[in-house]
């Protein structure tokens, strides 16, 4: 045999790819005194693999097998879905409770009031009257704006208590 032909069938045999013919050839062709010099080392490695013990696999195997992949195959699908519709589930809730949040600001700080308005409208040109003025004006913008974060922290607190709720059902 031509040393490109077996190492051809060699590559074939290391991909599995051999008949039991083409491995019988192999096998006569390493068992006979005339292996070339460079398909010595194959020669050690093709006659260990063909010394080894045969396996015997069961018939039932591959059925159980198939069984078994598909299963993981499934088991993966259904993870993949969770988390997809646990993200919509996510989005869903934070879009609500923007939603809320914005709809609750509009309702309940309604735009200016008459106090404010002549606030704007009686500032003076005079310095001392302006800086008084413009005190107020900081004052009240400050004490609204405290009011608006403690209202935030709230809606964090119930948030991180919804959330938990959530993960506790989700899990």
């Amino acid at each position: 045999m031509k040393t490109n032909e077996v190492k051809h069938l060699l590559n074939s045999f290391y991909e599995g790819a051999t008949t039991p013919e083409e491995e019988l050839l192999l096998r006569n062709y390493f068992n006979s005194g005339e292996v070339e010099q460079e398909l010595l080392d194959e020669k050690n490695i093709f006659l260990s693999l063909e010394q080894s013990e045969i396996i015997d696999v069961p018939n039932h195997l591959a059925s159980q097998l198939d069984t078994l992949i598909s299963n993981l195959d499934r088991e993966n699908h259904k993870r993949v879905s969770f988390s997809t519709k646990t993200l919509i589930r996510w989005v869903s809730v934070a879009a609500c409770i923007a939603l809320l949040t914005t709809a609750s600001f509009y309702l309940f700080h309604p735009s200016m009031s008459n106090h404010d308005q002549t606030l704007v409208e009686d500032i003076d040109h005079e310095p001392e009257v302006d800086i008084i003025q413009v005190e107020k004006a900081l004052a009240l913008l400050s004490n609204n704006f405290n009011k608006g974060m403690k209202q935030i922290d709230g809606m964090q607190s119930n948030f991180e208590k919804t959330n938990a709720m959530l993960e506790d059902i989700f899990k």
